[in-house]
């Protein structure tokens, strides 16, 4: 349901649903008892976006509701949803979307808008930006790469790179590890 693939022949809906299913799955299994949450974002919007444009009277089952259809509840998986961002100790997570974060420099764009510890998704490029204030405290502020596609057909020269952060919470501070993924191995 994405709103930039116009070829019919690219999509492939079944086995994107099935994807993300088996992804969410394995996520679990891997993590049997840690908390996991899934942040809603603006390609997730688009699910609920479609449903009332295109199919209404489904829109209103349950079982069509994002975190029933995508098993979020069967899989224990905490379901946080758009405009609400999530705080680990001392750090916000966000989806850029939300932040309107972009530009050459997206961590510091976060930082102009957030003044605070901050992690986004979205913007699929791995930037951080330090910055310290009056009372000589440091704030971290992060964009994360992504796990998909760096060259889409709409986006040809994207500034994407893959890669993922890593939080870790001691005594209440968060470390966070930005990490970028080139031609397969971390760096």
């Amino acid at each position: 349901i994405s709103r930039h693939e116009k070829e019919k022949d690219m999509r492939d809906f079944p086995r994107e649903i099935e994807m993300a299913r088996n992804f969410l799955q394995k996520v679990r299994d891997l993590f049997p008892t840690i908390p996991i949450y899934y942040k809603m974002g603006n390609h997730e919007n688009r699910w609920q976006r479609y449903l009332n444009e295109q199919a209404e009277e489904f829109s209103q089952l349950h079982e069509m509701q994002f975190e029933q259809f995508f098993r979020l509840d069967k899989l224990n998986i905490i379901y946080v949803p758009d405009w609400q961002g999530i705080e680990l100790a001392d750090l916000l997570l966000l989806h850029g979307h939300e932040v309107m974060a972009g530009g050459m420099n997206p961590s510091q764009s976060t930082f102009n808008k957030t003044f605070c510890n901050t992690i986004i998704g979205h913007v699929h490029r791995t930037t951080s930006t330090t910055k310290k204030n009056g009372f000589k405290e440091f704030f971290h502020t992060h964009s994360m790469g992504c796990l998909t596609q760096l060259s889409p057909k709409y986006y040809p020269f994207a500034q994407h790179n893959h890669g993922f952060a890593v939080v870790d919470i001691v005594d209440g501070k968060t470390k966070v590890s930005n990490i970028m993924i080139k031609d397969g191995r971390i760096v």
